[in-house]
């Protein structure tokens, strides 16, 4: 946290984690300059759309006379790269629609463990295996019953791909389906709750379009690793009941095994987590192999290969040192790490007391 007083430090942050600009259009005069100088002094560049010839500053006063070009120059003086989504779908798609609640009375479509068979599995494969944007709907869609089971199955292939991968790729799920305006989803694995508005049904939304969004997704977010994929819904409630249960079952088995045999003591790092972030702004987990996060969702390999993936995302990893109390797993590097994670607002944790200094909820 940057301290009251400390100039130096604050400008430092402005410079570093502000992503801001200055444009101006037309003639500069005092004023223009007096605040142009105060935002180069943050860090902020000011681009301006008169000739200042060799009056330029690289990086922090420069000239754009095309008002096409300004933005663009502006976003590379901060390195802010802009992606473009195209999704074929025909309802709004973005974070913002992420905590819609659909209340039953505007509901047209469930697909709920609590009454059918669910799963989510995203599966590495041989490339010979996987035909690209290969889309398949088992069962019926959403015009041909209200409710219903849902298989999502998503296979994989990619030179760089990891088996540690799939499940990273499987809680992103979550979040695609409901970034889609008319989209509910709740749970992971086999217990999953997905609802769909009459207003979503009503502007064309069926199951095919809930494929073409976890393509385009995945091939966006995961490129690095995924070179192919094809996904398979299911709905037909007797196959989806036999894929979970002999396929998606043993293979959420074989993962809980494998990080069973782990131990807090057998690892040299834990892992934060703050994918809540986006509504607790205050909230990290802190990862081990023992204890998954307050979310049930992320496991130490989950956080292990999310952080491989982004090594500048949500998960960052903590070498454990300064052991303050080997009893209530008190770390002084766990500690800053969740100082910082948390802006300041947790200064201590524990990872074995509920009573004193438990994780955030």
């Amino acid at each position: 946290n940057v301290q009251p007083g400390n100039l130096a430090e604050l400008l430092k942050y402005t410079k570093e984690r502000v992503p801001a600009f200055v444009n101006t259009f037309g003639a500069i005069d005092s004023v223009v300059v007096s605040a142009g100088a105060g935002a180069i002094a943050l860090g902020f560049p000011v681009v301006v759309d008169i000739d200042l010839g060799e009056n330029q500053v690289p990086g922090a006063l420069e000239s754009v006379t095309d008002h096409n070009e300004t933005v663009k120059k502006s976003l590379e003086l901060r390195n802010i790269k802009i992606k473009v989504k195209e999704l074929p779908i025909p309802v709004a798609f973005a974070a913002a629609f992420e905590g819609e609640i659909i209340r039953r009375a505007d509901m047209h479509n469930e697909m709920w463990s609590n009454k059918n068979p669910t799963a989510e599995l995203v599966l590495m494969k041989d490339a010979s295996e996987v035909e690209d944007h290969k889309i398949s709907i088992i069962g019926p869609d959403l015009d041909e019953a209200k409710e219903m089971a849902l298989v999502t199955y998503v296979e994989v292939a990619g030179k760089k791909m990891q088996p540690d991968f799939e499940s990273v790729i499987e809680r992103k799920f979550h979040a695609w389906y409901n970034y889609m305006e008319g989209v509910m989803h709740t749970g992971q694995r086999n217990q999953v709750r997905v609802r769909v508005s009459n207003a979503a049904f009503e502007a064309g939304l069926r199951l095919k379009h809930f494929a073409e969004v976890l393509y385009f997704m995945i091939m966006d977010e995961f490129e690095a690793v995924v070179d192919k994929c094809q996904v398979t819904l299911i709905t037909d409630s007797e196959k989806a009941a036999k894929f979970r249960d002999q396929v998606a079952m043993p293979r959420y088995d074989a993962r809980d095994d494998r990080l069973a045999s782990m131990t807090d003591e057998s690892v040299d790092r834990y892992y934060t987590c703050i994918l809540c972030q986006s509504f607790a702004p205050a909230h990290c987990c802190v990862i081990t192999p023992e204890r998954l996060g307050l979310c049930g969702a992320v496991s130490w390999l989950d956080a292990k290969a999310t952080n491989e993936l982004n090594p500048n995302g949500p998960c960052q990893p903590i070498f454990k040192e300064g052991c303050l109390d080997a009893r209530t797993g008190r770390y002084e590097s766990v500690n800053k790490a969740v100082a910082a994670a948390t802006h300041g607002a947790v200064q201590s944790v524990t990872l074995y007391s509920l009573l004193e200094d438990p994780m955030t909820s």
